[in-house]
């Protein structure tokens, strides 16, 4: 009797419906470092933002506590109390932030009802306040901090002609480490770039920058006359992608449309997270210095970007790897790529119905359910150089649900298959 005929699609379907089961099922060793409710500075946590890194890799985050008061919290210890300040008054603060080396940070909260940037070194930069170093402009508002390992914060901010006035235009600041008073203007509004005046809100919150400051990504919506054609990603004083502009060979008559996130290293190696012009079942991408890599419907270490798919969060470290969060069909998916310019050899790190090993002992304790954040804040996924990603997440625990900052390791992904110890 002949063998009946398996086709290879069928076996193709067949390997990534098994692939997708064990990565669901490997256990995934993971560190909670700060959960909600842990006691932290006299009162308990009440809500986690994205973990932070700084030059050496450290993590840290910014942390609400229930008494109201917000702490920068690095490696298990508390760096900045709001609440031992008596003035300013410090309310509040963005997810976003920066840290630099030997304990330096910065944060966004309303210093004295004054949006402000604010440092180890107090208030850096106030609503109202004159902007040093640019004579007859002042601050409207702070936004999106961040910071280098040397200590130079870096943010979004908005000006206007007159204290306390409406604010005109956007600016991309960056503090010198030379004093308070030492800003560089690095873009604003009515600047010129390919012949085009940057929008009076054509700056947009996800800026991306080196390590060593001298590399730089901007999301910009440019004063063309049409919004067809009007976004553009800009890498330090070039335009290398436009909104209506080709793809190029790596998705052919494609066109790039809209345009999510970036991130970038010292040697100048770029992600960019977006859309095409093509089908909607195919349109999110998650590009590698402009080359089209991995896509929505498509298959990595395989598992199917099910549609509707998009890229959470990128990050790219300064040792030429990459991590990429994917929700696909509400399913959320953590890729790990030892080459940032090989995307599509990416492997999982973590999904939803991972198995979490929490105390390293080999045995599962919780449930991933959700990697939380997006580009629309900040990024949901940190790397450094240390073989470590980080992650801000929630899981279930028995018959618990809990929110975490987890760290996992990269050094076994491609030894043990799906296994992250």
């Amino acid at each position: 009797m002949a063998k009946p005929h398996i086709s290879t699609a069928l076996l193709a379907c067949a390997f990534a419906v098994a692939s997708q089961i064990a990565a669901a099922q490997a256990v995934v060793r993971a560190t909670p470092l700060l959960s909600v409710g842990d006691a932290l500075a006299g009162s308990t946590v009440s809500a986690l933002n994205p973990v932070f890194t700084d030059g050496i890799g450290t993590p840290g985050a910014l942390v609400s506590l229930a008494s109201g008061a917000r702490v920068v919290w690095s490696n298990g210890n508390v760096l900045f109390n709001s609440s031992t300040v008596a003035s300013p008054v410090l309310v509040g603060g963005e997810a976003a932030m920066g840290f630099g080396n030997g304990g330096r940070f910065a944060y966004s909260p309303a210093a004295d009802g004054n949006d402000s940037i604010y440092t180890q070194n107090g208030v850096l930069l106030a609503e109202t306040q004159p902007i040093p170093g640019i004579v007859g402009l002042f601050s409207s508002f702070n936004s999106r901090p961040n910071m280098l390992p040397d200590g130079r914060a870096f943010w979004v901010g908005g000006f206007t002609a007159t204290a306390g006035g409406a604010t005109q235009g956007r600016i991309l600041l960056r503090a010198s480490t030379v004093g308070p008073s030492v800003f560089e203007s690095l873009l604003r509004s009515g600047d010129l770039v390919n012949g085009f005046a940057v929008n009076t809100v054509g700056i947009g919150f996800g800026v991306a920058m080196s390590d060593d400051g001298n590399q730089l990504g901007t999301l910009l919506i440019l004063d063309t006359g049409s919004t067809l054609n009007d976004s553009v990603v800009r890498i330090n004083t070039d335009v290398v992608a436009r909104e209506g502009d080709p793809v190029g060979v790596s998705a052919p008559g494609e066109n790039w449309q809209a345009f999510a996130g970036l991130s970038i290293n010292n040697a100048g190696r770029w992600l960019l997270a977006g859309d095409t012009d093509v089908a909607t079942a195919a349109d999110a991408f998650l590009a590698s210095n402009g080359v089209l890599q991995v896509r929505e419907g498509g298959v990595i270490d395989g598992e199917t970007l099910d549609t509707p798919a998009a890229v959470r969060a990128a990050s790219v470290n300064n040792r030429g790897e990459a991590v990429h969060v994917w929700n696909a069909n509400n399913i959320r998916k953590a890729f790990y790529a030892p080459d940032a310019a090989q995307l599509g050899q990416s492997r999982l790190i973590a999904r939803t119905g991972s198995l979490l090993d929490l105390n390293a002992d080999g045995i599962s304790d919780a449930t991933l359910v959700d990697i939380l954040g997006t580009f629309t804040s900040v990024s949901a996924v940190n790397l450094a150089e240390d073989g470590f990603v980080y992650l801000h997440a929630s899981y279930t625990e028995g018959a618990n649900t809990r929110e975490s900052l987890l760290r996992i390791g990269l050094d076994a992904v491609f030894a043990n298959g799906f296994e992250a110890n």
